[in-house]
């Protein structure tokens, strides 16, 4: 059955008039009762009195508005709602204003385009990854399928957010299936980060670890400035958890230049900071997204 299809059951569906033909035969001249129609045809016995007990075996006209819409106009709004980007992203009541000047509501608009094929829809945030990150990301799974609880609970969980005026709900586009990663589609990150950084870290044993604000005199993120004020954080904290338990965290952090620099690296070496495998472009395994979003 195709997705997103309403279904009717058969004991709901109105009976076409060769079928309610077949229920007055078998009523009226094989004399058969009604349960007995049921059982050798699957209808209900509801649709059966109704069948026989009508004038003849023509259906009676359904009630129902038909759609507003005709296929030219249909056409037209899948030309405007496909057009653009923009498009893409308002609204059905947007929609509703900005079609045909308005003259439309927005339930015709709805109905309309889920007869297209249309719905809203989560937007994709980034386009597809590549076959070799895909194996790297599956190598990485496989590598810690079966790490255990206690082993989950030993890392620390780093990441960085932005807080700025920019909506970070999940948006929504209207499209079609198959139409996630069309370039209209996929809603894009801003190139340039506005507001102020975050970074923050959690873990299991812990919970909550240290975060900071970055602060705008610091200048940007690379590798001099996050060995100077993230990393001592991480250090401190690590240590002083050790001190508590017998097992040193280890460290999560993406593959941002200034996390893989080699003075990065070569950092927290010296500090006896052990760091994880990450693979490339996996933000959704990093349970701190959760805690962002």
């Amino acid at each position: 059955m195709p997705p997103n299809r309403k279904y009717t059951p058969l004991a709901l569906q109105q009976l076409r008039e060769d079928e309610r033909q077949r229920c007055r035969t078998l009523y009226y001249d094989a004399l058969f009762p009604i349960p007995e129609i049921s059982r050798i045809t699957s209808f209900s016995e509801s649709q059966i009195k109704s069948a026989v007990k009508a004038k003849d075996a023509k259906p009676a006209p359904r009630s129902g508005r038909p759609p507003v819409l005709e296929e030219d106009l249909l056409y037209a709004l899948e030309l405007f709602v496909t057009a653009s980007k923009v498009h893409r992203f308002i609204t059905y009541l947007k929609v509703s204003m900005e079609f045909m000047d308005g003259i439309y509501g927005l339930y015709t608009i709805r109905s309309s385009l889920r007869r297209l094929g249309f719905r809203r829809r989560f937007a994709r945030r980034k386009l597809p990854i590549t076959e070799d990150i895909r194996m790297l990301r599956l190598e990485w799974a496989e590598l810690h399928a079966n790490w255990t609880m206690k082993q989950w609970e030993q890392i620390l969980w780093t990441d960085e957010t932005w807080v700025n005026d920019v909506t970070h709900r999940q948006q929504y586009c209207t499209r079609r299936v198959g139409e996630e990663y069309h370039p209209d589609c996929v809603d894009d990150k801003p190139r340039k980060k506005q507001g102020w950084m975050f970074w923050g870290s959690f873990s299991g044993a812990t919970g909550k670890g240290p975060g900071v604000f970055w602060e705008k005199e610091w200048g940007t993120i690379r590798s001099q400035t996050y060995r100077k004020h993230i990393v001592p954080l991480i250090n401190e904290w690590i240590q002083y958890y050790h001190r508590e338990d017998s097992e040193n965290l280890r460290l999560m952090q993406d593959g941002a230049s200034a996390h893989g620099a080699k003075a990065t690296q070569e950092e927290l070496a010296s500090r006896r900071i052990k760091v994880i495998t990450w693979p490339p472009n996996s933000p959704d395994l990093n349970p701190i997204e959760t805690v962002w979003n």
